[in-house]
């Protein structure tokens, strides 16, 4: 069974699988020719650098400024499965597909929960280092 490392971050295939289904999501979200927030690259770097923390408050500022935006929301749930908070992930996706449920992004998000915890990666007990 695949450990979590210490910082959250899904060794091996996993990760391969998670840079995959994120590389597939932009593609979606460009597709969507829907305007990226600002934030977004910003929290992105802040997220692979390990400052959750901080991206997870300015996502929050974000949606608080711009609560109807889906797509900020999609992001939330990924610095939150980052942060092994899976169920306030899955709780974020599902607030962006009832916000908009054409913006197919926050579906794929909720797809990577299935999916990591159907590989166990991810349970409701995982300690958090």
């Amino acid at each position: 069974m695949t450990s979590l490392r210490p910082n959250g971050i899904i060794p091996g295939r996993a990760l391969s699988y998670s840079l995959t289904l994120l590389l597939t999501c932009f593609s979606m979200f460009a597709q969507s020719q829907v305007p990226i927030n600002p934030i977004v690259p910003k929290a992105l770097y802040l997220i692979e650098t390990e400052q959750m923390k901080k991206a997870l408050a300015d996502l929050e500022q974000a949606i608080g400024a711009n609560p109807t935006d889906a797509a900020l929301h999609y992001y939330l749930g990924y610095a939150l499965l980052k942060a092994n908070e899976r169920s306030k992930a899955l709780a974020s996706f599902e607030k962006g597909i009832q916000i908009n449920e054409k913006e197919l992004i926050n579906y794929a998000g909720k797809g990577w929960v299935s999916l990591l915890k159907r590989q166990g990666l991810l349970n409701p007990g995982t300690p958090k280092f």
